[in-house]
């Protein structure tokens, strides 16, 4: 047990705390004006000095008197008076005592009277070991920014304009920016985030195109689950002549007292080519890069194919004997080229179906 506030000074003004009922309440001695209705005689008595209080054998010396006490709790009177010895002992071994008032603190007495339900919530608190030392709920002064009402308008808001800032919405509704904030944070569980760059942004129809792929591309796999391993994939990427090296890897470690590296700023090789490559689930089957001063187009990239049907004759002899491996590349205009299409269908060359924009 400990006091809800440790910078109080309550006067010893009993020694024995007041056994004829009694109790410690608290007034203001500043400008030396003392209440009329205040039983003392002098300013300078003792006082419990709080800060100075050893708390921790506060506590063991109140368990263990806790403890040993009967638990009576219709036995009200003497009750009261164990609980009140019990505070006092423990108190005058582990908390010190001044003399004399200091100025601007709150010190004194002054008679008051607890009923009969009041002492005996006391006493239930203290015989159930009540541990908590935290406040309890209590009636507060009613928030007139965070009602279900203003709740509600601020919801409504967002759900108008989802760009609109914590500042315009407290100005709209005449509450503090910090209201506000919490109203978004706690009661909405809103987090404002920035947008997603994505390629393209995708229609109704082309959603539900890519959805109809992708459970054909499943079925598929469950009905021969050695699917994947047949398909052939190709892409082409840009390849520098030198890499930038990246800030993860140029960091290094120092020591406190060292200097922080440097390094110059770079920029990409203006020296590059385009690799067209082939692979599958084992590796790389064909791989060529685009000359110099040309570009892909239908006619380069058919003769791709058939360079690449000749990769998988020398390095894929099983595929190419039983004529079950699957092509998979984009939508590129040279992928799809009548051209291409018509050479693949007359070689019976299947094609993994490849959903636009993805």
């Amino acid at each position: 047990m400990s006091p809800t506030d440790d910078t109080e000074w309550i006067s010893d003004y009993e020694e024995n705390f007041l056994e004829d009922d009694e109790e410690f309440e608290l007034y203001n001695v500043n400008d030396r004006e003392i209440s009329t209705k205040t039983k003392t005689s002098s300013i300078k008595e003792k006082f419990w000095n709080f800060k100075k209080a050893n708390w921790n054998l506060y506590q063991q010396n109140t368990n263990e008197d806790f403890g040993k006490a009967p638990t009576r709790i219709k036995d009200l009177e003497q009750n009261w008076i164990s609980f009140k010895n019990t505070i006092i002992k423990a108190a005058k071994v582990s908390i010190p005592r001044v003399r004399g008032c200091i100025p601007n603190v709150y010190c004194g007495i002054r008679r008051s009277y607890l009923g009969p339900k009041q002492r005996l919530s006391v006493i239930q608190n203290v015989l159930r070991r009540r541990e908590d030392v935290n406040d309890e709920e209590r009636a507060r002064r009613p928030s007139t920014s965070t009602t279900d009402e203003k709740i509600n308008e601020v919801e409504k808001m967002i759900l108008a304009n989802r760009r609109i800032t914590v500042r315009e919405v407290a100005e709209d509704l005449n509450i503090s920016i910090g209201s506000c904030h919490s109203i978004f944070i706690n009661d909405l569980g809103m987090r404002r985030v920035a947008a997603k760059f994505i390629p393209k942004l995708l229609n109704c129809d082309q959603k539900q195109h890519h959805m109809n792929i992708a459970n054909e591309m499943l079925d598929s796999v469950r009905d021969d689950p050695n699917l994947l391993q047949r398909v052939i994939t190709g892409d082409e990427a840009w390849v520098y002549g030198y890499d930038v090296e990246t800030k993860a890897q140029s960091s290094q470690w120092k020591l406190l007292h060292e200097p922080r590296p440097k390094k110059a700023r770079q920029v990409r090789s203006n020296v590059k080519v385009l690799l067209t490559v082939f692979f599958d689930c084992r590796g790389v089957v064909h791989h060529e890069f685009l000359p110099q001063g040309r570009t892909v187009n239908k006619e380069y990239y058919l003769q791709v194919i058939r360079n690449l049907r000749e990769a998988i004759r020398q390095k894929r002899p099983d595929l190419w004997k039983n004529k079950n491996w699957l092509l998979h590349h984009d939508n590129a205009p040279a992928h799809t080229s009548l051209l291409v299409r018509d050479f693949l269908a007359k070689n019976n060359t299947l094609k993994m179906p490849q959903p636009p924009y993805s």
